[in-house]
């Protein structure tokens, strides 16, 4: 099963990208967000409309949400906004309705919730977490979590910007160097509990996840040293990743719930 969902991670790239990416001096989308990208879904709830999750059709700040909302069962919408080619990069998917939304911050991702609306990729995972006890229980816990999810925003800022980089194969070099370094911090800050805070899974794991994920994709010899790092992502791989494809979700009861995916995992 691993192995298959290691070839759906890797479908979606060419073998340069696999390789470095290959990417272009000015492109927008780079291949390292558009990996986990499945068909908006449509999750129509029993008690009114589900909540919506906008985003550009991307992996981006978005997809440790996606991950998140799929593993608490929530019923959502994944709407996606589609950006233009080169060299305009049309967005007017978005801007066209970016004022209408009643959103006090017009922004992406967004998340609405009934009369809850709120933009800040961090501010939506807080939400999420805070509603579904996934934010640590003991003082200890959280100060452990608000740590490793201001480390992954950093250390977010430096991936992205070299991605972006018109000069990309020449910065490439320098942040390899200082991934090595990063992963090794992380690796040393999870040591041998089960989960970021501890015994208990919380909201950073999903962003561990992703950013392990996608280093994977960029070099696998990375994440190499860190046996504790590869078992997070093979976690993930089996457990929060299949949610996200599973056949049918058109009601959460297709989604485990909380407590059997611990459960399957003790």
């Amino acid at each position: 099963m691993l192995e298959n969902l290691l070839k759906f991670l890797e479908a979606g790239l060419a073998p340069q990208e696999r390789s470095g990416f290959g990417i272009q001096p000015g492109e927008l989308y780079n291949p390292v967000y558009r990996v986990h990208n499945v068909s908006k879904v449509w999750f129509s709830g029993s008690k009114g409309m589900a909540p919506i999750l906008g985003y550009w059709d991307i992996r981006g700040l978005a997809e440790s949400i996606r991950l998140l909302l799929h593993y608490t069962g929530t019923e959502f919408k994944d709407e996606r906004y589609e950006c233009g080619d080169a060299p305009d990069y049309n967005r007017d998917s978005w801007f066209s309705v970016k004022f209408t939304l009643g959103l006090d911050f017009p922004n992406l991702p967004y998340y609405i919730d009934g009369d809850i609306k709120i933009t800040q990729s961090l501010a939506i995972m807080h939400h999420i977490a805070r509603k579904h006890d996934l934010y640590g229980s003991t003082e200890d816990e959280k100060v452990r979590i608000d740590l490793a999810v201001n480390q992954i925003v950093d250390w977010r800022t430096k991936f992205t910007k070299l991605c972006y980089s018109s000069a990309f194969e020449n910065v490439k070099p320098g942040y390899l160097k200082e991934a090595k370094s990063i992963l090794q911090q992380f690796s040393d800050f999870l040591g041998d509990r089960k989960y970021v805070a501890g015994d208990k899974i919380s909201f950073v794991d999903f962003m561990l996840f992703e950013y392990l994920d996608q280093h994977k994709i960029f070099d696998a010899s990375l994440l190499e040293p860190h046996d504790n790092l590869k078992v997070n992502l093979q976690k993930g791989l089996r457990n929060y990743l299949p949610l996200m494809h599973t056949e049918n979700l058109t009601n959460s009861r297709h989604v485990p719930s909380t407590t059997k995916w611990l459960a399957s995992n003790e």
